[in-house]
């Protein structure tokens, strides 16, 4: 599943491949509702339409978010992916482990506890690496650039929280 982020007139819109429409964040705007393409065709506006007067930019834009059933955030360490015909960005976020064994032997020891290993399937077992796809995106451009800069925020404020909690450590320690 693919999930297509796209950001257009200040609205940010994240919609399945498939067409289904996840979550539309829309924005509120100081005389009525900005109303927003659908499949099908347009919402109605619930507002009349204000008298224009001069454009103003809102002060505030409210979101509302929606989540599927089985929503559920899944732990990732890694991604694959690559620049499509279309130039959009494709990330298969994956997680990576080790193999588990299909089927373990095990020597049975005459008081009834386990011994040591005797056999293992598959044999390669040590030399093996685990990828679990879970959910894939698909990013234009401006959507790449703005979850860049959402991580890049965060990123820095999680740095500056571990350099202080470094210092912290060392002046109590030091």
């Amino acid at each position: 599943m693919f999930l297509r982020v796209s950001l257009s007139d200040g609205i940010l819109r994240l919609h399945l491949l498939s067409g289904r429409l996840i979550s539309k964040m829309s924005a509120v705007r100081e005389h009525g509702h900005v109303p927003f393409p659908v499949s099908g065709g347009n919402m109605p506006s619930k507002a009349k339409e204000p008298v224009q007067k001069k454009a103003q930019k809102p002060d505030q834009i409210k979101f509302k978010y929606k989540f599927p059933e089985d929503y559920n955030p899944m732990y990732v360490n890694g991604a694959f992916g690559g620049i499509t015909a279309n130039g959009d960005l494709v990330l298969n976020f994956y997680l990576e482990r080790h193999a588990l064994p299909v089927s373990q032997t095990m020597e049975l020891l005459p008081n009834g506890t386990l011994g040591n290993e005797v056999e293992r399937e598959p044999k390669d077992l040590r030399a093996s690496m685990v990828r679990y796809v879970g959910p894939g995106i698909v990013l234009s451009v401006a959507g790449a650039e703005a979850i860049l800069q959402f991580i890049e925020l965060h990123l820095k404020t999680l740095r500056q929280a571990a350099g202080s909690s470094a210092s912290a450590k060392e002046t109590k320690h030091g």
